[in-house]
């Protein structure tokens, strides 16, 4: 027999509930995945659409841009995985999830680069990229990235195939490529470029190391959903620097962005009750 369709059945078995919106259903027994995953992607949103407006031809810009709305659809359609007991439709969001993935290293990666540089990157950089990305958008929708989703606990916990150790194998080698980047800045460089660089080295780590958990160790994929709280932390690094050294100029009175920003928090914590 085909062994999807023993997965369907062993997944009818589980009495899987209906998604409502396609976000919010009995699959998600934790408010805290809800948490993990609308919150740093609002809080990214906010900052974005608070930076880009003031000079929207500003490569800087537009790769937070970028990197705002590959984070919140990854964490968008991450959480339907979640929340969505459809078979088909949980295979075709995780092969999409890779796809965000690397825009979402890629943008602060050019980011930092032209913070640092003033320059595009070189085609020669531009190349190297192109040629390792190109195995995951060809073969993201194969099972070499998805091997099944396992029903046999009722827990849909995933089996990733190789393609996923790839990605992250990319991820930690973006992280690696902020150092590289800042190397000759690290003892005579403004400290604007040594903060942001090390929210962006932050990020990566937390959000890399956090999906490394979920798909290679025993522990709950759950656990691994701490990782998405490494964009707060980027944000984090990146308020600082924009009050302490003007970066991108942004022009709105500290003390509005500090009461949104309280705000934010103690709506937050909503959510734990």
């Amino acid at each position: 027999m085909d062994p999807h369709v023993l997965i369907a059945k062993d997944a009818l078995g589980c009495n899987w509930d209906t998604t409502n919106f396609f976000l919010f259903s009995g699959n998600i027994d934790s408010i805290f995945i809800y948490y993990s995953h609308i919150f740093p992607a609002l809080a990214c949103l906010f900052l974005v659409f608070l930076v880009w407006p003031q000079d929207r031809k500003n490569p800087i810009n537009i790769s937070f841009l970028v990197l705002g709305i590959a984070f919140a659809l990854w964490s968008l359609l991450d959480l339907i995985v979640w929340a969505t007991g459809n078979i088909d439709l949980m295979m075709f969001l995780w092969s999409l999830l890779p796809i965000l993935e690397i825009i979402i290293f890629a943008a602060p990666l050019y980011l930092i680069y032209f913070f640092v540089n003033k320059q595009h990157p070189p085609f020669k950089y531009l190349f190297i990229v192109f040629l390792l990305v190109l195995p995951i958008v060809l073969l993201t929708h194969t099972k070499l990235n998805l091997i099944n989703f396992d029903y046999t606990n009722c827990e849909r916990n995933a089996t990733e195939g190789i393609l996923m150790n790839y990605l992250y194998s990319l991820e930690l080698l973006a992280t690696m490529s902020v150092f590289y980047f800042v190397r000759n800045k690290m003892f005579n460089s403004t400290k604007e470029i040594l903060t942001i660089a090390t929210g962006i080295t932050l990020f990566f780590l937390s959000f890399s190391l956090g999906n490394i958990i979920g798909g290679n160790t025993e522990l709950s994929w759950e656990v691994g959903q701490y990782g998405l709280f490494g964009m707060p932390i980027f944000l984090g690094f990146l308020v600082y620097s924009m009050f302490k050294y003007k970066t991108f100029n942004i022009r709105i009175f500290r003390n509005s962005i500090v009461a949104i920003t309280c705000f934010a928090i103690a709506f937050s914590l909503l959510f734990f009750y």
